[in-house]
């Protein structure tokens, strides 16, 4: 019969991180390569996504390193950033990290945070009305609102995927729009 780590354990990759010393340093990697405040959801995340942990053992180790402060919660134990003694600990360990699990993890959290930029600069809402459904979307660079369109679809499901597809490519909608201006 196999145990809970086992268990814990078999969502593990082959390559991923078993030993809880290497999870708080990749942790720590993490977060020095990122060079700012992150959501720990992204942290973990970014790290089980790819199986290069388990979940348990990253909020071990992500306790584990706010009680040694090596990492420091902000935002009520939302936000994490790793301080001076967690970075001097991630210089000096990094090289015992195999380099896929180090290039996976930071290319994991860099493709969330940039999906939740889009998100939060691009908003896209879906109005239902009695024939169908508007999704309109407003894109900004934050400040400015740069463009902004309506679509009407069919139905719902129509709508979702057409919501799917803005946030995906906004980009070349945008682009393809100011092509067309010229």
């Amino acid at each position: 019969m196999k145990s809970n780590k086992d268990l814990f354990d078999s969502v593990v990759e082959p390559g991923g991180l078993l030993s809880p010393g290497d999870v708080k340093l990749l942790v720590c990697y993490l977060l020095k390569s990122i060079g700012e405040p992150v959501d720990k959801e992204i942290v973990i995340n970014s790290i089980i996504g790819h199986g290069l942990a388990n979940y348990y053992s990253v909020c071990d180790a992500i306790a584990g390193l706010v009680m040694l402060e090596n990492t420091l919660e902000s935002e009520g134990g939302k936000k994490l950033a790793v301080t001076k003694k967690g970075e001097a600990s991630a210089e000096l360990l990094e090289i015992g990290l195999p380099v896929v699990v180090r290039e996976k993890v930071v290319s994991a959290a860099l493709e969330i945070l940039s999906k939740n930029k889009i998100v939060k600069e691009n908003a896209i809402t879906i109005d239902k009305l009695d024939n169908g459904c508007r999704v309109s979307c407003k894109v900004s660079d934050g400040v400015t609102e740069l463009f902004s369109m309506s679509l009407f679809v069919p139905d719902m499901m129509h709508a979702e995927h057409a919501k799917q597809v803005m946030l995906t490519r906004m980009q070349e909608i945008y682009l393809a729009n100011l092509e067309l201006m010229q």
